[in-house]
C-alpha cells in the first residue's frame, strides 16, 4: 500500500521509526513534516533557536493564513501519490485541515496518539473525521469510548529493534554513559522534582536542554544537555546500573514508549507502576516497578550491588521486546484494524485494571 504519514521526522521519531518500519515491511511511504523542524544535533544555542522558532510557529499558526499555507503544503504533499491509508501521529491536524484532506483523498484516515492526556491540548483529534484513533493508554480508550461513536482502540507503544538493541560498549562509551541511574527523555517540572530526590547517587539524565523558564537548579549536575537517539540512546541504557522511568503522572493505566526502549535496548528497568504493565511485562522478571519514592529508593539500594540478577532481568525484557512489542508488529495490528475487522491491541479488563490499582494502593 501506499501510506500517508504526518507528523515529526527527527532522528528517533515517533512518526520515523513508523514510516521506516512500514518500508521495510514492503510499503510505500509519503511523508508530511508538520511545524517547524527539529534539530537533534548542534549546539545549545542551535537548540534554543530551534525552541523560539517553534515557539513562533505556534503563535503564527493561530492565524488564517499561515493555516491555510499549511494546508497547501499538505494537499500538494497528498497529491503525489493514491493513498491507500494516512497515519497522523499527534493532534497535528485542524478540523478545517482535516476536511481539505478529505476532499482530496478516499481512504481511511486514522490518528495514533504517542502521549498523555496532559499532552491533548486543544484535542483537535475530537473534532475532526477520523476514521479511527489509536492511543496507547487504556484509560482514555476506556473513557472516550463510553461517549464517543468514533472508533477507538488501544496501541501501545513499542521499539525499534533496529535501534533500540543492545550494543558494544568502549571504555570511552563507559566513560561517557556509564553511571548508576540513568534516563532520557523530555524534562518538564515533574521530572525535575522527581529526580531532586535522587542527589544521592550518580545520575545522568539525557535529553535536550530544559525549558528557559525551568528551576533546575537541584538537578543542575546530572544534567547532560545532549539528545540521545538511536544507537546512543542504547548505550545510555546499557552503560547505566539501572534506569529509572517515571511516568507522568498523566500516564493513568498506559505506559511511555521509553519502557519499550529500555527493554529492546537490553537495559535494567525500574518503572513506575501501572495497572497496564502487567500485560506487556512480567514483573520482577522483566521489570522492576515502584510505587513510591520510598519504594524506589528501596529497591535502588537493594538492585545496585546486584549485577547478575540485573542482567538476568534485563536480558528477559530484552526477549520479550523484541518478540511482541515491536513497530513491525503494531502496525500489523493497525492495518488489520483499519482494513481487516481488528480491534486493536487487546484490551485489558477494565474491572482487573481498577482492581489491580486499588489493590496496590
Amino acid at each position: 500500500m501506499t501510506l500517508l504519514i504526518i507528523g515529526k521526522f527527527y532522528a528517533d521519531a515517533f512518526a520515523l521509526h513508523i514510516a521506516e518500519t512500514l518500508e521495510a515491511m514492503g510499503h510505500e511511504v509519503v511523508r508530511f513534516e508538520s511545524g517547524v523542524k527539529y534539530k537533534t544535533k548542534g549546539s545549545v544555542l542551535s537548540k534554543r533557536w530551534t525552541q523560539v522558532k517553534s515557539t513562533v510557529y505556534e503563535l503564527a499558526k493561530q492565524s488564517q493564513i499561515a493555516q491555510r499555507s499549511e494546508t497547501r503544503q499538505l494537499l500538494s504533499v497528498a497529491r503525489r501519490r493514491a493513498i491507500d491509508l494516512t497515519i497522523v501521529c499527534h493532534d497535528f491536524l485542524r478540523p478545517a485541515q482535516m476536511r481539505s484532506l478529505r476532499k482530496e483523498i478516499r481512504s481511511p484516515v486514522v490518528l495514533w496518539f504517542p502521549d498523555a492526556m496532559a499532552n491533548f491540548h486543544r484535542t483537535f483529534f475530537l473534532n475532526s473525521d477520523y476514521d479511527a484513533l489509536f492511543f496507547k493508554d487504556p484509560y482514555i480508550v476506556y473513557r472516550l469510548n463510553q461517549t464517543l461513536s468514533t472508533p477507538i482502540y488501544y496501541l501501545p507503544e513499542c521499539c525499534n529493534p533496529r535501534y533500540h538493541k543492545p550494543c558494544e560498549l568502549s571504555p570511552r562509551d563507559w566513560e561517557t554513559y556509564g553511571c548508576e541511574i540513568a534516563t532520557a527523555g523530555n524534562l518538564y517540572p515533574y521530572r525535575g522534582a522527581f529526580f531532586s530526590q535522587l542527589n544521592g547517587y550518580e545520575v545522568k539524565i539525557w535529553g535536550s536542554p530544559p525549558p528557559l523558564w525551568m528551576d533546575v537548579r537541584l538537578i543542575a549536575p546530572m544534567l547532560q544537555k545532549k539528545y540521545v537517539a538511536n544507537e546512543e540512546k542504547s548505550k545510555a541504557f546499557r552503560a547505566a546500573k539501572i534506569v529509572v522511568n517515571n511516568l507522568h503522572p498523566a500516564e493513568v493505566w498506559g505506559v511511555n514508549a521509553r519502557a519499550f526502549e529500555i527493554a529492546g535496548a537490553g537495559g535494567f528497568q525500574l518503572i513506575d507502576w501501572r495497572p497496564g504493565i502487567e500485560q506487556l511485562f512480567r514483573e520482577d522478571e522483566e521489570l522492576v516497578t515502584f510505587s513510591s519514592m520510598k519504594d524506589l529508593k528501596n529497591k535502588i539500594e537493594y538492585y545496585l550491588p546486584l549485577e547478575r540478577e540485573r542482567t538476568e532481568i534485563a536480558r528477559r525484557a530484552q526477549k520479550r521486546s523484541h518478540l511482541e512489542h515491536t513497530y513491525e508488529k503494531r502496525m500489523e495490528v493497525l492495518l488489520r484494524t483499519v482494513f481487516g475487522g481488528g480491534k486493536g491491541f487487546l484490551m485489558p479488563e477494565v474491572s482487573y485494571l481498577v482492581h489491580r490499582e486499588l489493590e496496590r494502593v
